[in-house]
């Protein structure tokens, strides 16, 4: 539903001649790529507030291929470490159960979180700059 209503906006702003249109197949960031420059590019030295809005929904649109990979990974992780001893002393003194999961769990299962997000980054701004 999203996406038609993505896809209705971007043909609405253009009028209805987009010129080609993204084929099933190509890169996720094509579709970013076009609708950032739907409504056209400002430069930062510009505008720096339109520079910022015409490219929100480029950068929601790359973001959405990773989102639900990192939740589950995320997720797993803090299963994971739930398990761990340190987590098990940390309640063992009493600790509260949000203290617990920021400060120990949650920061135990950011390695990973970041490492991956390391590796993605790269990608990411390389595919969406082509």
């Amino acid at each position: 539903m999203i996406i038609a209503l993505i896809g209705f906006l971007h043909a609405a702003v253009l009028g209805g001649h987009g010129g080609e249109l993204h084929q099933p197949g190509q890169p996720a960031q094509f579709a970013a790529v076009q609708l950032g420059t739907a409504a056209g590019y400002t430069s930062f030295t510009q505008s720096p507030d339109l520079w910022f809005r015409g490219l929100i929904i480029p950068w929601l649109t790359l973001s959405f291929l990773y989102v639900g990979f990192y939740a589950r990974v995320l997720r797993a992780n803090l299963i994971e470490i739930q398990n761990e001893d340190f987590v098990r002393t940390a309640r063992a003194k009493g600790l509260r159960e949000r203290r617990v999961l920021i400060r120990h769990t949650l920061r135990n299962s950011m390695v990973t979180f970041v490492s991956l997000f390391g590796l993605d980054f790269g990608a990411l701004v390389g595919g969406g700059a082509i």
